[in-house]
């Protein structure tokens, strides 16, 4: 069982009137789209799915204009499974691509989202049911799990990085692709920063312990510095997010002295980036704030 799509990608700019461009920009470019195809449908689709990219006419005069083909072979055995109510969102290419963002949809794809996010840092990637939100310092950006997926996958973000290449070259000054003479999509050269394939950061754990028992070891009032704690066993560093504590530390009415202790609801965040397991803490609420332990409190 097969599925086809046919759209177009177009490397246009000054320099490509005559609808002429090198071989050794364009070629490389090429093979990577069809890597980045087959890695956002293996990504997708497991290997219940195979994706393979032809040439499907002359190219276009004006600007270099490349009419594909992509081609979706579902396996025998699953045909079945994706004509019933279990049917995969993506057992076709038109998914694939739109997904990828290289089409139109009518959710954010990834080309967008990446635009979207602007090279911003992304701090975490957070799931949440079926769809994901990319966390940066200035916002959260829900989209659906599959464009999580893509945007989380580096090795495919690279591809995406070699098909733009020929910006970066000089070659062209944007990249535009769509169906049916469409420009539904577009990068231009001054974008290519946006897609270098940055390491994200996916949340594997998040809870708030209530009524956490931590000396301070070092508190620091200048705004966006975090504090020193130590539980009893490790010592580490926490972002205070109680505005209401931080309001009477700023009105005098929380004094500190060594070996205060803090009774706090505390947020605890564990990450995972390019393989490296992390863990955040955050006060989100001080119960209580009290002189150094003498005795125990409990």
């Amino acid at each position: 069982m097969k599925s086809e799509m046919h759209f177009r990608v177009t490397y246009d700019g000054p320099g490509l009137a005559a609808a002429r461009m090198d071989v050794a920009h364009l070629a490389p470019a090429l093979l990577a789209l069809a890597a980045l195809l087959a890695e956002a449908n293996a990504t997708l689709n497991g290997d219940k799915t195979t994706v393979s990219v032809s040439v499907q006419a002359g190219f276009r005069q004006g600007s270099f204009g490349i009419d594909l083909l992509i081609q979706q072979d579902l396996m025998q055995q699953v045909v079945n499974l994706f004509k019933g109510d279990e049917a995969s969102a993506f057992a076709n290419a038109t998914a694939v691509l739109e997904v990828l963002g290289m089409i139109g949809g009518g959710a954010l794809g990834l080309i967008a989202l990446i635009k979207k996010i602007r090279g911003r840092k992304v701090e975490r990637i957070e799931p949440r049911a079926e769809r994901v939100a990319i966390v940066t310092a200035e916002e959260t950006i829900v989209v659906d799990r599959a464009t999580g997926l893509l945007y989380a996958n580096r090795k495919l973000r690279g591809h995406l990085k070699e098909v733009l290449a020929p910006l970066a070259q000089g070659a062209a000054a944007r990249f535009v692709s769509g169906r049916d003479e469409r420009e539904e999509v577009a990068v231009e050269a001054v974008d290519l920063p946006w897609f270098e394939p940055a390491a994200t950061v996916e949340v594997l754990a998040d809870s708030v312990l209530p009524g956490f028992v931590l000396q301070i070891e070092s508190a620091v009032f200048k705004e966006g510095n975090k504090w020193r704690f130590s539980d009893g066993t490790n010592s580490w560093h926490a972002e205070i997010a109680d505005a209401g504590f931080l309001a009477r530390i700023e009105s005098g009415e929380e004094r500190f002295g060594k070996g205060d202790v803090l009774i706090a609801d505390v947020q605890r965040i564990q990450t995972v980036a390019d393989g490296k397991l992390a863990t955040e803490h955050r006060i989100v609420r001080v119960v209580e704030h009290r002189v150094p332990l003498q005795r125990p409190l409990l």
